[in-house]
């Protein structure tokens, strides 16, 4: 039964498998959205958000949605169904280092784990719709931990893990370079887009500039690719690579990006993020800083350009080159 809480009410929703059993029973007020219905059910140990789709007798739901818009009252059943089937947990198991297994240079050695090639293009096609729903500049609260470049250094993964607490508790930034010159670059890049399916709001990735086919094709990615898999799964890697954002802001006040400022950026660009969030009023639609990042798109001085599939723009991420030509290396940072 529905019971008034306020000016709410609560509704009692029990979410099933087509087989009939029971995934998880949720209390939901009036305000509550699909979206949310769906986070409960991956917390009580169902799948990740991504790969859930709730319907019910009025067809397939929609994550916007809410309780009241839907018109539910009482208990409610609704069906999940899975439409990619992906071993989570299996395969970040599989993936995680443990004890001095990844010490080891030799693929006899024991130093690569081959999960199956189907399970990492499921992989990058749940990723590709998670990072296309996200903006290509993101916001983000405080606290979170700012990753550099993990260069395939899985080892690294699992220390910075184990002194900054898991993603449950901790949101970590990564800034790209996730993979390339390292010994276990599909395993790194592997391990974090399973968790990034896990946790989507707890991991941000960025994209920086070996997140492209013409970097990735040079300094080891494509090569590691077609030794072990094949060419496919690497194309599988740069359409992934295509979809992710490429600056966070953290608190309004910290702008995380992989390559550090361009010298074209305008002086009145910091001033764009001290804007309400989009959606809002005040003056302009909100949506300044995404306006002024698209307004960069073609501009000269930059050794390279990204192009983003998203936008259909391109993005300046390179090191900034000064009036003598020289290139200032900022390194990967805030």
């Amino acid at each position: 039964m529905a019971h008034p809480v306020g000016e709410e009410e609560v509704v009692g929703v029990t979410v099933l498998n087509l087989a009939g059993v029971t995934q998880a029973s949720v209390q939901c007020t009036s305000s509550s959205t699909v979206r949310a219905l769906k986070v409960a059910v991956a917390e009580n140990g169902g799948p990740p958000v991504i790969m859930q789709t709730l319907t019910c007798e009025d067809g397939r739901l929609k994550d916007d949605e809410t309780v009241h818009s839907l018109g539910w009252k009482g208990d409610v059943t609704v069906y999940m169904l899975i439409e990619k089937e992906l071993n989570l947990e299996k395969n970040i198991e599989a993936l995680e280092p443990k004890g001095d297994r990844y010490f080891s240079r030799s693929p006899q050695g024991g130093a690569h784990v081959d999960l199956p090639e189907a399970e990492l293009s499921t992989l990058c096609e749940l990723c590709c719709k998670i990072f296309l729903s996200e903006p290509p500049l993101l916001e983000v609260p405080s606290p979170v931990v700012v990753l550099g470049a993990l260069s395939g250094n899985l080892l690294q993964l699992r220390e910075i893990f184990a002194m900054c607490g898991p993603l449950s508790k901790t949101r970590y930034i990564c800034l790209g370079h996730y993979a390339d010159r390292g010994e276990c670059g599909i395993e790194t890049l592997s391990l974090l887009l399973h968790y990034k399916c896990k946790c989507p709001e707890s991991l941000i990735m960025l994209r920086g500039k070996h997140e492209c086919a013409s970097i990735s094709r040079i300094y080891g990615l494509y090569d590691e690719c077609r030794r072990r898999y094949n060419v496919k799964l690497w194309k599988s890697f740069v359409r992934v690579f295509n979809t992710m954002p490429w600056a966070c802001v953290v608190q309004s006040r910290i702008l995380c990006v992989h390559s550090g400022i361009s010298l074209s950026l305008p002086r009145s660009f910091h001033c764009s993020f001290s804007r309400p969030p989009r959606g809002t009023s005040s003056g302009d639609d909100g949506d300044g800083a995404q306006r002024q990042a698209q307004r960069l798109v073609g501009r000269r001085g930059s050794r390279w350009e990204l192009v983003r599939t998203r936008s259909g723009g391109r993005l300046l991420a390179g090191e900034p080159v000064g009036d003598g030509g020289e290139e200032r290396h900022s390194g990967p940072g805030l």
